[in-house]
């Protein structure tokens, strides 16, 4: 009788395994596993999204201060500014170009073409800065179109000795006009 009160006990403790609930609470520990791991994933990409954006702004921040410290020297404050501004330009259409999808095509030649525009805008301000001609010497540059890009140093060479020459042909005409105009002055002042 001892035995069959045993076995009425075993029976009835919940503790026991039952073979039928074996393969439910399986099932719902691989579901709580995969949720846990699903939260883990989320959890990771959100901060690897947030690292990779601070990385890129602290990279953006190096590059600019790398830049001013290592910035052209200017002869004229105007051309100064208007570089650095075109370079802040330059900045944000290479921001804008990064985030453009590969699929609008379209957009980013208009991006493109700003960007070859004001990079271009750019070298003509660095030339009349560093030429003692100034913008005229860049005015030679770009109306002569003949010489390839390969030929540029010696294209800016030829444009700057057109310019001076165009000034020192003003400065003599000009003295010129001023020398005669004393002369008949004094000649007149003589009769």
């Amino acid at each position: 009788m001892a035995e069959h009160a045993e076995e009425s006990l075993l029976l009835q403790d919940d503790s026991l395994p039952d073979k039928s609930s074996d393969g439910a609470n399986r099932s719902s520990s691989d579901r709580d596993l995969h949720d846990t791991f699903s939260l883990f994933k989320l959890y990771m990409d959100g901060k690897m999204d947030s690292l990779e954006s601070k990385l890129v702004r602290e990279q953006d921040a190096m590059s600019k201060k790398i830049k001013e410290e290592v910035s052209i020297k200017f002869k004229h404050e105007g051309n100064r500014i208007q570089f650095k501004f075109n370079e802040e330009i330059v900045n944000d259409l290479n921001k804008l170009y990064k985030s453009i999808p590969s699929t609008e095509a379209h957009s980013i030649r208009v991006v493109l073409d700003l960007l070859d525009k004001v990079k271009g805008r750019n070298k003509l301000i660095r030339i009349a800065d560093s030429s003692p001609a100034g913008w005229s010497t860049v005015r030679e540059y770009e109306s002569n179109d003949i010489a390839s890009d390969s030929e540029d140093e010696k294209k800016i060479r030829q444009a700057e000795s057109r310019a001076m020459r165009t000034m020192k042909d003003k400065t003599k005409r000009t003295s010129r006009s001023v020398f005669q105009q004393t002369q008949s002055a004094t000649s007149r002042n003589l009769c």
